[in-house]
């Protein structure tokens, strides 16, 4: 067994997992933790990691959330106020008030949204080109 020193601890967005997997990917085959963990981060991505780490500095610095908390917003996309909620009960010093939550839900729903929009012209321009072939 391969003892490694643990460097950092840092909470990734599942766009992250992503690209840090398929770096290991090239290294030889992932193995069965690895490849269910890619797969996972795969479908559940709603977003870019860019866009990812962009929605994560933004609840940080302006709504006041820890980093952990808003990665997991990141990998949620929550839809409800109480999903909202759930979330950030997680980390028990963190105050936030219904008229705050509010405000992150219509943030992350106005990324999502934009988002979609995005990925709908890129998949629409894949089946172009393969209706074209």
């Amino acid at each position: 067994m391969v003892h490694r020193e643990i460097k950092e601890v840092k909470s990734l967005t599942l766009p992250e997992v992503v690209e840090r997997l398929e770096h290991r990917k090239q290294m030889g085959p992932l193995g069965y933790e690895q490849q269910s963990t890619y797969e996972y981060a795969q479908r559940f991505s709603v977003v870019d990691r860019d866009v990812a780490r962009q929605v994560v500095e933004k609840l940080v610095s302006e709504f006041g959330l820890t980093e952990d908390v808003a990665v997991d917003m990141v990998n949620v996309f929550p839809e409800y106020k109480s999903t909202v909620k759930a979330i950030i009960s997680r980390d028990r010093t963190l105050s936030v008030d219904d008229e705050t939550i509010g405000r992150i839900l219509s943030y992350l729903q106005e990324v999502r949204e934009m988002y979609s929009g995005e990925k709908d012209k890129k998949s629409s321009k894949k089946g172009k080109k393969k209706n074209e072939e």
